[in-house]
């Protein structure tokens, strides 16, 4: 469904530049290739670039997307992504999007992901919220603090 799309902010600001290697995707100096790895979605690229360095810092092997076809795309090449960190709301298509495709996608859905929505909405709908807590998916509201995002990817609760 997303696979050949290219959102805005993908195409005009894809990831590069100022990433580190490791938020791209490839290992990074240190790496084993097959570590498990944490996708970041989010259109905002500081965002994606803060998180990246956070978990990168804390021995997570962090890959960076900006939108939603770029997220699967990175999702089916890379195996060792086992934790989804995304926005829930970007232009054209929501975390919660990301989310329903990888349980409907024949290459991802036999795989065990673990998400994490976060957004700055304080009201969700009640159909949201349904959806989240039926889906079994963590929320955190931004701004995401460390200390919260740590712990919640220990095994605690944010």
């Amino acid at each position: 469904m997303f696979g050949a799309e290219i959102c805005q902010s993908c195409q005009s600001n894809a990831l590069g530049g100022d990433y580190p290697t490791s938020a791209l995707g490839a290992p990074g100096p240190g790496e084993r290739p097959g570590e498990c790895a944490v996708l970041v979605v989010d259109d905002e690229a500081e965002i994606v670039e803060e998180l990246c360095e956070l978990l990168g810092s804390r021995g997570f092997r962090p890959v960076g997307a900006r939108c939603v076809p770029d997220a699967l795309n990175r999702l089916i090449a890379d195996s060792a992504i086992a934790l989804v960190i995304t926005d829930l709301s970007m232009p054209g298509a929501s975390g919660l999007d990301l989310i329903r495709e990888c349980r409907r996608n024949p290459t991802l859905r036999s795989r065990r992901f673990r998400f994490v929505l976060a957004t700055g909405q304080t009201e969700l709908t009640t159909t949201m919220r349904a959806e989240i807590q039926d889906a079994g998916v963590s929320l955190m509201l931004k701004p995401i603090r460390p200390r919260e995002l740590l712990t919640l990817l220990a095994g605690g609760r944010a």
